[in-house]
């Protein structure tokens, strides 16, 4: 499947929900990933926005991070690493864990993949949040087997 393919089929998905709006969205593709930021229809939250988005599709949360301060948020999400949906959504918030777009990133290779979710895990660790529920390493190999 190609990221083309991948992109249109998560679309196919979201659109029914209708809490994104893919008019102002545009893929594009870089090697072997594709890249898309979609505006929200309205600002969630974006815990409450993940909880929409486990109603729909099949996702795991890496890790949802908070700042001392309270505003800044960061929350990644990411589906069962299957042929035809390996994608990571990532949301941050600067605003008290309000969002107003998604950033995800679909992927050609498993490998890639699980690269980028370890990179994200150990970034998240370094950036001294205050809060942070993350994923073991364990469990994300896991998932990859």
């Amino acid at each position: 499947m190609s990221l083309e393919e991948k992109y249109k089929a998560f679309k196919g998905i979201m659109e029914k929900t209708e809490l994104l709006d893919f008019d102002k969205a545009a893929l594009t593709i870089e090697g072997e990933v594709a890249r898309v930021t979609i505006p929200l229809q309205e600002q969630q939250l974006a815990g409450d926005f993940v909880k929409t988005l486990r109603k729909y599709i099949t996702i795991e949360k890496l890790c949802n991070c908070k700042l001392e301060d309270g505003k800044r948020y960061k929350y990644i999400v990411y589906s069962q690493p299957y042929l035809q949906t390996m994608y990571i959504i990532r949301m941050e918030s600067y605003q008290h864990g309000l969002i107003d777009e998604v950033h995800v990133i679909f992927y050609e290779s498993m490998e890639h993949m699980l690269k980028e979710l370890k990179d994200a895990l150990e970034q998240a660790k370094r950036m001294g949040y205050d809060e942070c529920e993350m994923q073991k390493i364990v469990e994300l190999y896991r998932k990859f087997m």
